[in-house]
């Protein structure tokens, strides 16, 4: 059921044109064992700080959640199931403070950008949330997860298979987020924007594994410690053959 999904195989939601920004994602390590990703695609996983994982929320095929356990290994985070099996695992990751300088985005405080000598453009905290579909029923597949931001899928499981049209809906804070670009991994190209309703349609590549992502951003109003607070969802999954 889930060989497709392994360190070597499983795709990240990674955007090229966003300059190699690390994603987040979620493939099998063992009987029964999940890790969380961070990285590039395939087999980039680069090393992070488990505790920014704040949220782990797996669902079975009749969308109720999946009893599990989660363990830090090292600078990974593993999730760890007993009774059941996931059709859906999700995941929140608080990454923190990021800044936009001259020499790039730098994975850091103000203070310290500027300690370091960079010339500072803008701020921003980055939070990024993950869906992973291992053969989905449509009772999980189709559903709003509650995810603050999140890609929701409108197309039967079922019905899709490669070089078919996806049609999703993108929702920020439960309500349809117009004018946002649908991207996928490999391609620098935006596959769809959404409607006024945060309805797209998506080609879905030759390939089985699909994978797509989305980024919203919204002014730091409460805290104004940032200029911006930068959302980023991902969603893959594996049509059927």
């Amino acid at each position: 059921m889930y060989s497709l999904f392994n360190r070597v195989t499983l795709v990240c939601l990674i955007s090229i044109s966003v300059l190699y920004s690390h994603h987040l994602w979620v493939f099998e390590n063992g009987v029964d064992t999940f890790t969380v990703a961070r990285g590039g695609i395939p087999d980039d996983v680069h090393t992070y700080n488990p505790a920014r994982i704040t949220s782990v929320t797996a669902k079975n095929s009749s969308n109720k959640e999946v009893e599990a356990r989660t363990e830090k290994r090292g600078d990974h985070l593993n999730i760890i199931f007993h009774k059941d099996t996931p059709d859906l695992i999700m995941t929140t990751a608080r990454w923190g403070d990021r800044v936009q300088t001259d020499d790039g985005k730098k994975l850091m405080p103000k203070d310290a950008a500027e300690i370091e000598g960079y010339t500072v453009h803008s701020t921003f905290f980055s939070t990024q949330y993950s869906k992973t579909f291992f053969s989905p029923s449509e009772e999980v597949w189709g559903k709003n997860h509650a995810l603050k931001l999140e890609i929701v899928p409108r197309s039967n499981y079922s019905d899709i298979t490669t070089g078919d049209t996806l049609h999703i809906q993108v929702l920020f804070e439960d309500t349809p987020l117009a004018e946002t670009d649908i991207r996928a991994s490999g391609t620098r190209d935006v596959l769809a924007r959404t409607d006024e309703n945060g309805n797209a349609k998506v080609e879905l590549r030759e390939d089985a594994l699909q994978t797509l992502f989305v980024r919203h951003s919204i002014p730091d109003t409460k805290e104004s410690w940032y200029d911006t607070l930068q959302y980023m969802s991902f969603l893959t999954f594996q049509l059927q053959k």
